[in-house]
């Protein structure tokens, strides 16, 4: 599986679109899938009064496994998402990866008690990309959610 992250940095290196251009350097520092899609989503997260280090701070805090289905889910959207053209563009563009993959962080906060911070992390995602998914909610490995919007969990 440490395949998919080495083909990931290929189309980062090889790719000529600007949007690739701009994010490729943030996107290849990173040594694995988990801390790139981890920190991608922490920076989109943050705002003026919750920043990224806080949430960075928050993250690894919380129970590790949460990064552990971001290949599974990276392949399943890549596999069923007809329109997806590549992994980097599940990564970079698609809003159902995104909100599950906050999601996972979101229910081990849950699970540990820090329920504000949960709830938190649920109503962000709800005000970027429209989807709902309840921290207390459990949800399996390669859950695609498409488009999304107006989707509550």
């Amino acid at each position: 599986m440490h395949d998919l992250w080495t083909n990931i940095q290929k189309e980062l290196r090889e790719g000529k679109d600007s949007f690739v251009i701009q994010v490729r350097d943030a996107w290849l520092n990173k040594p694995t899938l988990e801390e790139a899609v981890a920190d991608h989503l922490l920076r989109t997260l943050a705002q003026a009064d919750i920043t990224e280090d806080f949430l960075h701070r928050l993250a690894g805090q919380a129970d590790p496994a949460w990064t552990d289905s971001f290949e599974v889910d990276l392949r399943a959207y890549f596999d069923r998402d007809f329109a997806i053209q590549s992994y980097l563009e599940v990564l970079l563009l698609s809003r159902g990866f995104m909100a599950v993959s906050a999601h996972r962080l979101a229910h081990v906060l849950w699970q540990s008690g820090q329920r504000l911070s949960a709830q938190w992390i649920n109503r962000r995602v709800a005000e970027l990309w429209g989807i709902d998914l309840h921290p207390a909610a459990r949800i399996g490995r390669g859950l695609v959610i498409d488009h999304g919007m107006g989707t509550v969990v």
